[in-house]
């Protein structure tokens, strides 16, 4: 979001997928990250079992998938860099993208990362974009892969017009 906001020239539209809250609890995220690696490397088919019964919509090359990336990250550094260096304002971000912009939003109850507080705010401040919420969580493309191409098929067929 930076990079459009910073070299608008560079993008004709965007697509943001269930993009995180800016208020998100940063301490909270990098013990996730820590605890999903040891766990990944620990009992990793344990892990894959757990996030595919918790996710019962996910193919389960997904869940394989996942589980091996948080097995081979570096969550020390992850971990770091979300505790000390990364934050943002998603409401400002989005409101100073000047291209069209997709915002793609999961369901809360479902697993949303946008939380409440900051759905309307981020909504109210798109230049010229378009806001589609499917049942899903944060995850889309995981949770709902057809309904995600879907809404990202039809508004990339009309962002050119």
């Amino acid at each position: 979001m930076r990079l459009c906001e910073d070299v608008p020239d560079l993008t004709r539209s965007l697509v943001l997928e269930d993009p995180p809250s800016g208020g998100n609890d940063p301490n909270a995220n990098a013990r996730e990250v820590e605890e999903g690696a040891s766990r990944a490397r620990e009992d990793p088919r344990t892990l894959a079992r757990e996030i595919l019964s918790e996710n019962p919509s996910w193919a389960e090359r997904d869940t394989i998938n996942s589980v091996a990336s948080l097995r081979d990250c570096d969550a020390g550094v992850l971990a770091r860099f979300r505790r000390d260096e990364l934050r943002w304002d998603l409401v400002a971000l989005a409101g100073a993208i000047p291209v069209p912009m997709l915002l793609l939003l999961g369901d809360e109850d479902l697993g949303s990362a946008l939380l409440a507080s900051e759905r309307a705010a981020v909504a109210n401040t798109l230049r010229q974009g378009s806001i589609e919420e499917l049942e899903a969580g944060h995850n889309i493309h995981r949770d709902d892969f057809e309904g995600y191409v879907g809404v990202l098929g039809d508004w990339l067929g009309g962002a050119e017009d």
